[in-house]
């Protein structure tokens, strides 16, 4: 449940703030927190790469995550 828009935690989050906020302002909402979340993420990726050698599967997701954000062309549902 991420609050990131291409994940249901994000759409869900959407829903409920354009019930309360214009969509502009959910949309912006959902962006920031998704930022402030998937930052950490992927530290954490990095370090798990670092220290395992090998697993790179949280950084990978942390940067589809990333770039579906960037190329998602305003596509909000």
């Amino acid at each position: 449940m991420l609050p990131v828009m291409s994940l249901d935690g994000g759409q869900l989050m959407y829903v409920i703030l354009c019930k309360r906020f214009s969509e502009k302002s959910a949309e912006r909402a959902v962006d920031v927190t998704a930022l402030i979340i998937l930052f950490p993420l992927t530290v954490l990726g990095f370090v798990v790469l670092l220290n395992s050698k090998y697993n790179f599967s949280l950084l990978f997701v942390c940067a589809y995550l990333i770039a579906s954000l960037i190329f998602r062309n305003n596509r909000y549902y």
